[in-house]
């Protein structure tokens, strides 16, 4: 039996999943492309459904485990990138609503009020981002 390390990215448009030996060596690629919608629901809004993300992660898992023959309980770590958005949950779980992603436009204005008003080094100390 192998340890094995699951390496996913769930990126803007698809996830991409890699699956790496116990001297982190790659050894396999989920085989097929798991994509989520992208939607706009006003100009400017931009989202996706966190449900997607999580059906895409499924399906990826199960497919390369099947295609290569590992068992479940040979993968004892799963390490994940993703990009920046906050899914709110209910207390089971599941998303409330969808989830904004990093390029949506719709705070534009409050972004342009607040950069007028407060500059430089100044953000950082107060949310921890530039």
């Amino acid at each position: 039996m192998s340890d094995y390390v699951l390496a996913v990215d769930f990126g803007t448009s698809s996830l991409k999943l890699g699956l790496f030996d116990e001297k982190l060596e790659k050894k396999y690629t989920a085989p097929g492309r798991y994509s989520y919608k992208t939607f706009s629901r006003r100009i400017g809004w931009v989202e996706q459904d966190p449900r997607e993300w999580w059906i895409a992660f499924k399906r990826a898992v199960r497919d390369v485990i099947k295609k290569y023959g590992i068992k479940r309980e040979e993968i004892v770590s799963i390490n994940v990138g993703a990009h920046m958005g906050l899914v709110c949950i209910d207390k089971n779980g599941k998303p409330l609503r969808p989830s904004i992603l990093f390029f949506d436009q719709r705070s534009v204005t409050q972004c342009e009020k607040l950069s007028k008003q407060v500059v430089g080094d100044d953000v950082f100390k107060i949310c921890g981002n530039r």
